[in-house]
């Protein structure tokens, strides 16, 4: 009885996941649509996500960096406040209020829409120059025989403190 209770259990968990995962995805959907981004801005973010983490993977400087992936979960966070307030009826009371409304709502996907396509690109470009810059360091210090200390421009600002 206890294992048919608890099978009855994991369905109800299982479905309750699958919902909030299905309404998370189309109020995610819905502000993609929203701010007309395409199949490929969703290929150019997921592009750039996988390449920062294979070089957070493959580099000791970049994962020094790591703080900086957060970019990537706002840019996904403005893109749902979309979506989210699409839902939300405008407001009917007074004309100043709905040009507030609407002037604030250009602005945030004004911001949406810069975050996304400049976040991701600019912290891959980012998370390269330090890795190239990690590997230059280690190339000079095995050629004069002597492992160079500097191995990142963060780690010569923490020895200078």
């Amino acid at each position: 009885m206890k294992t048919i209770i608890g099978l009855l259990w994991g369905m109800f968990a299982g479905a309750f996941c699958a919902f909030g995962i299905i309404a998370l995805i189309t109020v995610l959907d819905m502000g993609a649509a929203q701010l007309g981004f395409t199949k490929y801005t969703l290929w150019y973010y997921i592009l750039s996500l996988s390449l920062s983490a294979s070089l957070l993977i493959g580099s000791k400087a970049a994962r020094r960096q790591m703080k900086f992936m957060m970019f990537f979960a706002i840019a996904v966070l403005l893109v749902f406040s979309i979506g989210f307030l699409s839902f939300s009826e405008p407001s009917t009371s007074s004309d100043q209020f709905a040009q507030l409304q609407a002037s604030l709502m250009s602005l945030a996907m004004l911001l949406a829409k810069a975050f996304m396509y400049v976040a991701p690109g600019a912290l891959t470009a980012y998370y390269a120059y330090l890795v190239y810059d990690d590997l230059d360091h280690q190339r000079v210090g095995s050629r004069s025989g002597v492992r160079s200390e500097c191995a990142s421009p963060s780690a010569s600002l923490e020895k200078a403190e």
